[in-house]
């Protein structure tokens, strides 16, 4: 996502002025980063969040996509013309190209045959979803492969200890072993994700590919040319980057703060530390609901009119905060703290976990 396009569409939006705690803590003048300006980084940085008009900072906003892998959303992406060619022919309808189809079984088969026994016997189906059966993919879109699993078969086949007595607790030790193949490239710049599920239980898709029968179960039906995202999108597209806004107040706060403590520690700045990145930890959680809230039960109306849920608005604005890198915001914290300011957060007991 462009630098310069994610400053210009926080600053556009409007946010209520908030008390600002480090003026009554720590002069500006004794600040560590203090220049001709008598504003620091972090101060012109945290100032320009209250004033829609203000410009941030574009050292900093480097700062936050600095090190994070580009994860990119296919039902907020412009359309093409047509599927992907690089992994599609031209065929009518598309067939999987040869290699890719290849090579996608021949890496699944190598891991289910080293770490299980009998595996064609209770492997019922692997099939390509997501963004790159669509024809709203980017050259950074994933190739979302669904590891499809006949639990009793597999349990007729592999012994099972009493650790795995659940289907769930089952499909969590076979993804800890499928997942080796995660984040791979088999073509281009698009990583692989796997996913494994039971047997009938297809994630949610706009088109489903059969690989190993190599044919369509669900045909892709192309999102029209003129679809602009951004523009039907509008509403959901302005929650994300309210809550991104949000974020980004939250990270500075806490970096000015780690700040403050390694000048002259107290406890009522380790409780405000404290506080703000549970408020934090808070907003990420609340960021990945809006990914599960589309599974949880189905959207009538969508699917009345022939949509999956990726359509659902909470999972749009998700992957709006998705695109620009936010979806874990504790992340973002991580990259812009330098090794100073890590180690006064270990010295304090806090851990920033990334679930």
């Amino acid at each position: 996502m462009n630098s310069e396009k994610l400053i210009k569409d926080i600053c556009a939006l409007k946010v209520e002025t908030n008390p600002e705690y480090y003026s009554e803590i720590v002069p500006l003048k004794d600040r560590r980063d203090y220049n001709e300006n008598n504003l620091d980084f972090l101060e012109r940085n945290y100032k320009a969040l209250q004033d829609k008009d203000a410009p941030i900072s574009q050292d900093l906003i480097n700062q936050f996509t600095k090190r994070i892998p580009g994860k990119k959303a296919s039902i907020i992406d412009f359309p093409n013309n047509t599927l992907c060619p690089e992994i599609w022919d031209s065929a009518e309808p598309s067939r999987l190209l040869a290699d890719v189809r290849i090579k996608i079984l021949a890496d699944l088969a190598d891991v289910l045959r080293t770490e299980f026994k009998q595996y064609t016997k209770w492997l019922s189906e692997v099939t390509l979803v997501g963004s790159m059966v669509t024809n709203q993919y980017n050259f950074e879109s994933d190739l979302d492969i669904n590891v499809c699993i006949d639990y009793d078969k597999f349990r007729e086949t592999n012994e099972v200890t009493t650790n795995y007595d659940t289907d769930k607790k089952l499909r969590k030790f076979i993804r800890s072993k499928v997942y080796i193949l995660n984040d791979k490239f088999i073509v281009g710049q698009h990583p692989t994700n796997y996913f494994v599920i039971g047997k009938g239980n297809r994630l949610e898709s706009d088109a489903v590919y059969d690989v190993i029968n190599n044919k369509w179960i669900v045909s892709p039906q192309l999102v029209p040319g003129d679809f602009n995202p951004d523009e039907v999108f509008e509403v959901q597209r302005d929650k994300a980057l309210r809550m991104i806004r949000k974020c980004v107040k939250l990270i500075l706060t806490i970096k000015m703060c780690i700040d403050d403590i390694l000048r002259q520690h107290s406890s009522e700045k380790e409780i405000f530390l404290k506080d703000n990145i549970d408020a934090l930890s808070k907003l990420q959680e609340q960021i990945l609901n809006l990914r599960k809230i589309r599974f949880n039960k189905p959207n009538i109306e969508l699917l009345s009119l022939g949509y999956s849920k990726n359509w659902e608005a909470n999972n749009i604005v998700f992957k709006y905060i998705e695109s620009y890198d936010f979806k874990k915001p504790l992340r973002v914290l991580i990259n812009v703290l330098d090794d100073k300011e890590k180690i006064q957060l270990q010295k304090l007991n806090i851990s920033l976990e990334i679930k």
